[in-house]
C-alpha cells in the first residue's frame, strides 16, 4: 500500500512538473516575442533617429549657406559704401579745393 501511494505521489509530482514545464516554455516564449518586438522597437526608433539627424544636419548646412551668402552680400555692401564714402570725401576736397582756388584767384 505504501509504494502504491509513493507511486501515487510520484505521477502527482511528474504532472505537477510537466506543469510547470509547460507554464515556463510559455512565459519563455511570450517573453521571446517581448524581446523580438522591443528589437523591432528599437531598431524602428535607432532609423528615425537617424534619419531626423541627417534632416537635421541638411537644415544647418542650407542655413550656414545663407549665413555665408548674407555675409558675402555684407562685405559687398561695406565695400561699396566705402567706395561712396571715399568718393564723396574726394569730391568735397575736390570742390574745396577749387573753392580756396577760386577764392585766391579773385583776389
Amino acid at each position: 500500500k505504501e509504494i502504491q501511494q509513493l507511486k501515487q505521489c510520484q505521477s502527482t509530482f511528474d504532472i505537477r512538473i510537466i506543469k510547470l514545464e509547460e507554464i515556463l516554455k510559455t512565459n519563455n516564449d511570450q517573453l521571446f516575442k517581448q524581446i523580438a518586438k522591443l528589437n523591432d522597437e528599437i531598431r524602428q526608433l535607432k532609423l528615425e533617429k537617424e534619419l531626423n539627424e541627417k534632416k537635421q544636419n541638411e537644415e544647418i548646412s542650407k542655413i550656414n549657406n545663407k549665413n555665408l551668402i548674407f555675409k558675402q552680400q555684407l562685405i559687398d555692401i561695406q565695400s561699396k559704401n566705402q567706395i561712396n564714402e571715399d568718393k564723396k570725401e574726394k569730391d568735397y576736397n575736390n570742390q574745396l579745393s577749387q573753392s580756396k582756388y577760386s577764392q585766391s584767384y579773385i583776389f
